[in-house]
């Protein structure tokens, strides 16, 4: 009697792991709904990792139960996410060559989400001590000076967004940054400006790009059209700021593929440091939505601190050109 109902209890727990199996397998190709500009494509492409980590579990507790079957099934939602491997594990992504050698020309460049000006403009300015642009995103009427006056910086470009009552900032320590410009057609604001280099200039783009969990996707896939149009352009580009993007959703590594863009932390094998936290001031960030990236410029170092008063790391990057 107990042998059965060791056998029941054995049959439902593999139809129980099996099923889990096959659910995950039937959920991750949703990741590309719509080319990944759907809103469920962004939720799922931000779960790839856990999802295939979940198929991986209910595989292995299948024991030899259609084990076949099972590995099959495996098979159709490990693959796709094999290139994330290096992501996901700090030190697996080998480094990607960088302009030719010898740089004439460095700068730092940071990037922050405020939080509606709540974060600490003195920490802030700590962090930015020698960084020659900072970007700020959801920057409140009326702390824009706070934070100028304390990172003794000058503003050079800046444009509110409607949609959610606070601008977007590049600010830049001192006269080799010019020619700002807005970048057109981005559906949020996003602008760029330019440093002067000896041997070549280097541009630097900044933005925050809509949240495609809150606001319509297909804004947010507009940004990534209009900044890549704008990157296409020849010469050093730096794109900096709060995409609003897990590195694992499928529209952001198409933006980076067809841009030819690299990822700053990627680059050093540092994986995907977090960017934001759940909760204001938290230290846990189990998402890297805020990004600097590079082509034909080397990333030199990455950092991604916290700052009190954000839910949102400030990413610090130094590269050459």
């Amino acid at each position: 009697m107990a042998g059965s109902g060791i056998a029941l209890l054995q049959r439902w727990w593999n139809r129980l792991t099996l099923a889990g199996l096959v659910l995950c397998a039937l959920v991750a190709p949703l990741a590309w709904w719509a080319g990944g500009t759907s809103w469920i494509a962004v939720v799922v492409g931000t779960l790839l990792l856990p999802l295939a980590a979940v198929a991986a579990v209910c595989a292995l507790l299948g024991g030899r139960h259609r084990w076949l079957t099972r590995a099959a099934i495996l098979a159709t939602v490990i693959i796709p996410v094999l290139p994330l491997v290096g992501y996901a594990i700090p030190g697996t992504t080998p480094s990607t060559p960088g302009p030719p050698p010898e740089p004439t020309d460095t700068a730092t460049v940071v990037a922050l989400n405020t939080l509606q000006g709540r974060a600490d403009a003195g920490v802030l300015a700590r962090v930015a001590a020698d960084a020659d642009v900072v970007v700020l995103a959801e920057v409140a009427p009326g702390t824009l000076e706070g934070y100028a006056r304390a990172l003794r910086m000058r503003v050079v470009w800046s444009e509110f967004d409607e949609a959610i009552e606070t601008s977007t900032v590049i600010l830049a320590r001192d006269a080799r940054v010019v020619s700002p410009r807005t970048v057109t057609g981005a559906g949020t604001p996003t602008g760029e400006v330019t440093i002067d280099g000896d041997r070549s200039d280097l541009r630097v783009i900044g933005t925050r790009l809509v949240n495609p969990a809150f606001q319509p996707p297909r804004l947010w896939d507009t940004g990534f059209r209009a900044i890549g149009a704008r990157v296409e352009q020849s010469g050093p580009v730096v794109v900096l700021g709060d995409l609003n993007a897990p590195v694992t959703t499928i529209r952001y590594r198409r933006f980076v593929r067809d841009t030819g863009l690299t990822e700053c932390a990627d680059a050093l094998g540092l994986g995907t440091p977090g960017t934001w936290s759940p909760v204001v001031d938290g230290r846990w960030a189990p998402l890297m939505i805020d990004h600097v990236l590079t082509r034909d410029a080397r990333c030199e170092s990455f950092d991604a601190p916290r700052i009190p008063g954000s839910d949102h790391r400030a990413v610090v990057a130094t590269v050459s050109w």
